[in-house]
């Protein structure tokens, strides 16, 4: 019925405009004022990015409105149109926006410190629960918006705040709902990419928007198509953009989740239908039909613009009669340049120090705004991983324009819980099962230092706290003590993969260690492991059956990261050397050395992606003791043997991986990215030092499928080595 109704509004139109035309041009006509014409764009999610299209119809006909009106995700292709888009530019903005970023609430990984890239290895659980004193604190939103927000300002074309919107080079309005009072709040000044982000939040997937002591949440709660708002700027036609929610039926209106989403399309469709009622006979209704296209397919971007050039072009003979009635418009441009940069000044309300944000804005004074790099500091900002929202805005003040940056920290941000699991079987039936909780207190001083302790329990049982000191603003010099206690079985195998027995082995050691932080890519570190435990049998016949355990050992390494994910990287390189020295007038067992180092490059192409990693070690001096000899086996460390089946005092591994993304990036979003491929190895461990041989290669390889999971990877994983050696493993979870 609604549909019928809508087009019924479309084919009225255009017979209006038809008797207009059979009529002739009044007496005095030409002294009459041309019709003042507004552009009307509805929410609908993903489905908004088909007013593209539309836009492009407009500007093929000569037709550029007078007002531009928009809800949600109307307002923000409205709101970039009026702020000098062309259609061309606006379809280039909806294919490039990084869509999984928008809708990540984690920063991206290249923005990350080195110690939280590390981190994020160790523990890559993604959501975390935070604390308020004893209280848990539910999230906001489900998503941040603070990517969103910083990839609006580098998108749209007004640098400062607009005294009103009037001044844009198409006058326009947003409009948002408040959430105390349901009443329709209309946009009409300040920052745009402001008013875009409060007309468009999603009510539970972006925090409510605070404007002018509002708090704002999606338009399209309140008027999702507004013609009224278009009426009250004086607009004599409205054109109207509109696109349409289909409602569900039968058996996909039954869960808990299903019955809300239907009661807000209904709420909205309740509001449309007022609205549209109010059309008059002059009016062009445009309206889009998704198709097989869904709300939250914004990666489909070209699609949704043909659907919107489509469905323009089906109302052609009205807006070619409505251009008739208008001079074609002129190319819409800007001609103002950036503003350069006068000063900079920080509004923040964590505990950091405003230096260390200072710090990473200083350089952008003197020049000419440059939004895109902007954006990257802002990224930077909030990867820090301490503030809920990082954003910007132009200031004038004294004649000079000024950056201003605020950020934002919610209560319980500083206090996080993040829960964890392990889960990895193997064939043969040997399989692991550990939970796991880890705890942080962040921002204990100005410089940003925080404690994590981290308790796991299962096939291991762990306890560890490290204090992080930071000891200067860029986040570079810091120290490092540690405590670790851990208990867990180890098993013992014979050359062809027999399990001859196992060990349980228990210690506790007391690290200092501190160094240097270099940004986002590598860190040095230098320290000293002190402490003590010991292995006995558990079953089979092993000798020793007891073995005494001590530590006295003093390491550095060196260590970079530039992956863009820890698990699943398409480009960057990740690599490093540790050497360790064990003393006995230090209390270790024995006098020994080691030295060991890695190196892994990524590359992709499309859905394809190359993994290749070297890696090796070497007692340089004495004999290891147990805990210090190298290990090989596993899924991906050696395929078809068994974690850390192979051992010795050398070893050394070349891997070489193949990945195919089986999910495409233009899938709609929250989906699980899924992988398969397959992986070569060669190498081998050797039991003393100048021992090793390249006879004695082994070689292994593995197929696999995998997800990339919010509780972190999961692997199905089926590995083979010579000699007839097979195993089956399930990885999921934090690793080992």
């Amino acid at each position: 019925m609604a549909r019928g109704f809508l087009r019924r509004i479309g084919a009225g139109a255009a017979a209006a405009f038809a008797a207009l035309l059979l009529a002739g041009p009044a007496a005095g006509a030409e002294d009459a004022p041309r019709p003042k014409v507004a552009l009307v764009l509805s929410g609908g999610g993903a489905m908004g990015i088909a007013h593209v299209g539309v836009i492009q119809e407009l500007e093929k006909l000569g037709i550029r409105p007078d007002f531009v009106v928009g809800t949600s995700m109307g307002s923000i292709v409205g709101g970039l149109y009026a702020s000098g888009m062309n259609g061309a530019d606006l379809e280039h903005a909806v294919e490039t926006l990084n869509w999984d970023s928008i809708f990540d609430p984690s920063p991206p990984r290249e923005g990350l410190t080195f110690r939280e890239k590390q981190l994020e290895t160790d523990f890559p659980v993604k959501a975390s629960i935070g604390l308020v004193g004893s209280r848990l604190r539910a999230p906001d939103a489900l998503i941040s918006d603070a990517n969103l927000l910083l990839e609006l300002r580098r998108l749209v074309r007004v640098r400062a705040a607009a005294p009103d919107f009037d001044q844009l080079p198409i006058p326009f309005r947003a409009v948002a709902t408040d959430i105390e009072t349901g009443e329709k709040v209309v946009i009409d000044r300040g920052e745009l990419a402001g008013a875009m982000r409060a007309s468009m939040s999603v009510p539970a997937v972006f925090a409510p928007y605070h404007l002018n002591g509002k708090l704002l949440v999606d338009g399209g709660m309140a008027d999702n198509v507004p013609v009224d708002v278009a009426r009250a700027l004086g607009a004599d036609i409205v054109i109207v953009s509109a696109t349409q929610t289909p409602l569900a039926t039968g058996d996909k209106v039954r869960s808990v989740p299903q019955v809300l989403g239907q009661t807000v399309t209904l709420l909205i469709l309740a509001n449309e239908r007022a609205q549209l009622a109010t059309l008059k006979p002059t009016d062009v209704l445009i309206n889009i039909e998704p198709g097989e296209l869904t709300a939250a397919d914004f990666k489909k971007g070209v699609a949704w613009v043909k659907l919107g050039q489509a469905a323009a072009a089906a109302q052609a003979p009205a807006l070619q009669r409505l251009a008739a009635l208008r001079p074609p418009a002129p190319p819409l441009s800007i001609d103002k340049p950036p503003p350069r940069i006068a000063f900079v000044r920080v509004e923040n309300d964590s505990r950091l120090s405003d230096e260390m944000l200072l710090r990473r804005i200083r350089p952008f004074v003197g020049k000419p705004l440059d939004a895109a790099a902007l954006v990257t500091a802002m990224q930077d900002l909030y990867a820090l991983g301490v503030f809920s929202r990082v954003d910007y805005r132009i200031e004038e003040k004294g004649g000079q324009t000024g950056l201003v940056v605020e950020a934002e920290q919610k209560p319980g941000d500083t206090e996080r819980l993040r829960p964890a699991f392990t889960l990895a079987a193997a064939g043969k039936g040997h399989s692991e099962f550990d939970l796991s909780l880890e705890f942080r207190l962040l921002e204990l001083d100005a410089n940003g230092s925080d404690a994590r302790f981290v308790g796991t329990l299962g096939t291991r049982k762990l306890f560890s706290a490290e204090y992080y000191k930071i000891l200067d603003t860029h986040q570079g010099w810091f120290l490092a003590p540690s405590v670790i206690a851990e208990k867990r079985p180890i098993a013992i195998y014979d050359s062809s993969g027999f399990r001859l027995g196992e060990y349980d082995v228990g210690y506790g050691a007391a690290t200092l260690a501190g160094g240097r932080q270099f940004g986002k890519w590598g860190e040095v570190r230098l320290g000293m492991e002190f402490g003590g435990g010991g292995a006995s049998v558990q079953e089979g016949a092993l000798a020793p059956r007891d073995i005494n355990i001590k530590l006295g050992q003093a390491f550095a390494s060196a260590s970079a990261d530039t992956l863009d994910n820890a698990f699943f990287p398409t480009r960057g390189v990740r690599g490093g050397v540790h050497w360790t020295g064990g003393y006995k007038d230090l209390g270790d067992a024995n006098d020994f050395q080691t030295v060991q180092g890695s190196a892994l490059t990524a590359v992709s192409f499309g859905r394809h992606a190359l993994e290749l990693e070297l890696a090796g070690g070497d007692t340089v001096q004495g004999a290891a003791p147990l805990n210090a000899l190298f290990t090989l086996g596993g899924p991906f460390s050696f395929p078809g043997y068994n974690v850390q089946e192979l051992t010795g005092e050398t070893y050394g591994a070349a891997r070489l991986m193949y990945r195919y993304r089986l999910t495409n990036h233009s899938d709609s979003l929250f989906g699980i990215p899924l992988y398969a491929g397959v992986t070569a190895v060669a190498g081998n461990t050797w039991a003393r030092h100048g021992d090793a041989n390249w006879k004695d290669l082994r070689v292994a390889g593995n197929v696999f499928v995998a997800a990339d999971t919010f509780i972190g990877p999961v692997f199905l994983v089926f590995g083979a080595a010579e000699r007839g050696r097979t195993a089956i493993y399930l990885f999921a979870g934090k690793p080992f």
